[in-house]
Formats: structure tokens, C-alpha cells, sequence
């Protein structure tokens, strides 16, 4: 299964924000983004939902070239494919690959899902 995310990808690790009695919450903008992407995937994934070890590859265009935090986008996308239902449990995925490219025209990112044979 293949979900495509139109538009920049926003890093779930530098998006929160934390008050003085150790609550954690996400910024209204990442929040928006997450909420976008989820209802997205949900959409392109027609109810398919993986309870099964995958392999996921994660093809990620950025629109400038500023420098990205890898691990927080990844983890952005598995927050979307967590909440959206697609993936039972982030520990399915036994295999991952992330590309990074530059793409001002068209940002936004891949992600393609397969079941472990």
C-alpha cells in the first residue's frame, strides 16, 4: 500500500511544548498537519489496516533545503499511521528505509507499506 502526503512534512519531535507540570502538548501548527495527514491516509487506505510485520519505505521531498530532522519526520509519519488506524502498532514495522530529496515544487512525502512474507 502506497500513501502519498502533499505538503511539507512536519517533524513531530520539535512541535511541543511542555508546561511547568511536565504536560506535553502538540503546537496548534503541527497539531493542524497531523490532523490533515491523518484524515488523508485514512482516505487513500480504504480501511486497510496492517496487524502484520511490514516493511516501510518513506520517500520524503522537502521544500527548501533547510536541514530536517530525519527521525522526528519518521516519526510524525508513524504517529499519522498510528492514529489513522493503518498501522496496529508501530513495532509491526521490522524494516525501514527513509529517502530525502529536495523538491520545491512538489513537498511532501511517500509512504509505502509492505506485508512481511
Amino acid at each position: 500500500m502506497t500513501i502519498r502526503l502533499i505538503g511539507q512534512v512536519k517533524s513531530g519531535k520539535n512541535h511541543l511544548m511542555i508546561t511547568a507540570s511536565g504536560h506535553r502538548y502538540p503546537l496548534k501548527a503541527w497539531a493542524d498537519w497531523r490532523d490533515y495527514a491523518v484524515m488523508a491516509a485514512k482516505h487513500q487506505a480504504q480501511g486497510r489496516r496492517f496487524e502484520v510485520p511490514v516493511v516501510a519505505t518513506f520517500y520524503l521531498w522537502c521544500q527548501d533545503k533547510r536541514r530536517r530532522d530525519i527521525p522526528g519526520l519518521e516519526d510524525a509519519i508513524y504517529h499519522v499511521l498510528e492514529r489513522s488506524g493503518i498501522l496496529k502498532d508501530d513495532s509491526l514495522v521490522v524494516e525501514q528505509h527513509t529517502f530525502k530529496v529536495y523538491a520545491p515544487d512538489k513537498p511532501g512525502a511517500s509512504i509505502e507499506l509492505k506485508e512481511v512474507a
